[in-house]
């Protein structure tokens, strides 16, 4: 990444007229085809998905996940022992990754995710009070179908957190259903696209999204989310952005912008390659600042790991009174 010289940034900040807001170039939208109405959706009894549940693979888990005072040790459970039909149907948070046995070698440790098939997800919809489902890179199988059965949970849910997930941007549209869901995190994709973003501003609550270290997300889809005037907190570092797709941002209601860079090798790896190209300058983003309407409620921009330097991110918070950059 070119790193703008100090003085050419002040003198743009001082002097430099502000650039004109061009069109946003819109991600294109999904091609529109006939679907028959979906028939009525017949959730599992609690009593159902319990025997389900019972059924699973034993995980390892870290004591931390129970205690977080504990000291960190790896134990092996069966996440839905102890859980009876009540439990089923007053639950608030679920976490049902984890990495299974050796086969063969009880008690061993592997390198294994729990895997789930397509169908296996139907069971979680029996959930009646459910909050907040979370799903890190423990846990193989998350897909759109899985999208399409989370979009069937409770209307309770306010929070989703999908890492490192082989769903697509076609997928999102399932979680329009949650009216509640405030909070969505789908970052460490090497499958979510911008079409993710489209259908993310039909979400019509959601406050928080996290998009972080997606290398197909270019920035074409970032304008749709103007649509979406509940938008506070866009996290998009780690993507391939550079400074002509900054022109999409022009429009968002947030009040936080998070461009950090969030790439770790173990993640690329993980991903299987596609290291994001994010080549966003100080110059770039003092030409968004500087144009004329862009992002009004912007309070917080955040720039941690970038190659923005710390002279420059004082000059940007000094182009807007009570801007934060960091």
């Amino acid at each position: 990444m070119r790193i703008v010289r100090p003085i050419v940034l002040a003198l743009l900040a001082l002097s430099a007229p502000s650039a004109r807001a061009a069109e946003p170039a819109a991600v294109p939208a999904p091609a529109r085809v006939i679907v028959p109405a979906e028939p009525e959706f017949v959730r599992p009894s609690a009593e159902e998905a319990l025997r389900f549940f019972q059924s699973m693979p034993r995980v390892w888990r870290n004591t931390r996940d129970y205690d977080p005072t504990a000291p960190s040790k790896k134990i092996l459970v069966q996440l839905w022992e102890d859980f009876t039909v009540e439990d089923v149907k007053t639950v608030k948070f679920v976490n049902p990754g984890g990495h299974v046995e050796t086969p063969g070698e009880p008690g061993s440790f592997s390198k294994k995710h729990l895997v789930m098939r397509p169908a296996d997800w139907w069971y979680f919809t029996a959930f009646e009070q459910l909050e907040e489902f979370k799903m890190g890179h423990d846990i193989d199988g998350v897909t759109d179908e899985c999208l399409f059965y989370l979009g069937h949970l409770p209307q309770t849910m306010h929070t989703i957190t999908l890492e490192m997930s082989f769903a697509t941007g076609e997928g999102v549209k399932y979680l329009q259903k949650l009216k509640n869901l405030k909070h969505l995190s789908l970052r460490f994709s090497r499958t979510i696209t911008d079409v993710a973003l489209y259908h993310a501003a039909g979400i019509e609550n959601l406050e928080h999204l996290n998009v972080e270290a997606c290398p197909l997300i270019d920035g074409r889809g970032v304008a749709e989310l103007a649509r979406l005037k509940t938008l506070k907190v866009l996290k998009i570092g780690s993507c391939s952005l550079s400074d002509a797709s900054l022109v999409n941002f022009v429009h968002l209601p947030v009040e936080e912008l998070d461009l950090s860079s969030v790439e770790k090798g173990w993640i690329i790896e993980y991903r299987g390659g596609g290291r994001c190209r994010f080549t966003v300058t100080a110059l770039g983003l003092a030409r968004l600042l500087n144009t004329p309407g862009s992002l009004p409620n912007l309070r917080r921009l955040i720039l941690r790991d970038t190659e923005i330097s710390k002279e420059d991110k004082q000059r940007l918070a000094a182009l807007r009174p009570g801007l934060e950059v960091r």
